[in-house]
């Protein structure tokens, strides 16, 4: 199989999945300025900060802060719909499918994200496994 055809089919993985279960931004309350991209899972049909949730698989990603994603997504309609969604004081905030396509095109499109962002493709759950009922990506800032 071409180098190629190999890079699509994880990214393609990674999209199918947020555009089915999108993104959810988690704020930690730690000082840690890093990203992260990985699973969230709850047995709960809706993600909040005051039900018990699951990171599995995170691994560190780029931009490190919410501003560098804004940067990142631009000035297009992508990057206002973003704005509004940090605007929120939440600690969890989820995004839209369209928009987290949008951020997830952004993402890899940095060289230091396509490593990580593969391995997490590669690891995306099966359809139906378990009895979690929610299973989303998630990006902690």
């Amino acid at each position: 199989m071409p180098k190629g055809s190999i890079a699509r089919s994880w990214l393609t993985t990674l999209r199918q999945h947020v555009e089915s279960k999108p993104c959810v931004l988690l704020r930690r309350e730690d000082a840690d300025p890093h990203a992260y991209i990985g699973i969230v899972s709850s047995r709960n049909a809706i993600i909040t900060r005051d039900i018990r949730i699951k990171v599995k698989h995170a691994v560190r990603v780029e931009p490190a802060t919410e501003q560098g994603l804004l940067t990142l997504l631009g000035t297009g309609p992508h990057a206002g719909q973003l704005l509004k969604k940090l605007e929120l004081a939440a600690p969890v905030i989820v995004l839209s499918p369209k928009l987290s396509s949008a951020l997830i095109d952004s993402m890899v499109a940095l060289p230091a994200n396509q490593g990580p962002m593969r391995t997490r493709a590669e690891r995306m759950p099966e359809k139906n496994s378990g009895d979690v009922r929610s299973v989303q990506s998630v990006v902690a800032y």
